[in-house]
């Protein structure tokens, strides 16, 4: 058996470049769900204007587009609503 041919070394260079381009797939993918989520958001609150809410309050990860990921959710609470049976 040729012990040169089992013998290979770890190529560093190699698994620090597909780390990288893995990150940066990672982040492309995420920026991608944040901005759906952006617009997620905006059609909820178009939605909710027609109940005529005296407050929106939105908080979380879809603050900070660096924040966001695939966990991550819309936040969002409503105040004011009159009747809430209309609202549901």
């Amino acid at each position: 058996m040729n012990s040169s041919s089992n013998n290979k070394c770890f190529d560093y260079k190699k698994a620090v470049a597909f780390l990288k381009a893995k990150e940066k797939a990672g982040k492309k993918q995420n920026f991608e769900l944040y901005l759906q989520a952006k617009k997620d958001f905006d059609s909820i609150v178009d939605m909710l204007r027609e109940y005529n809410p005296k407050r929106i309050y939105q908080w979380g990860s879809l603050l900070n587009s660096e924040q966001f990921d695939v966990n991550s959710d819309i936040d969002i609470a409503v105040e004011g609503i009159k009747s809430v049976a209309i609202f549901f």
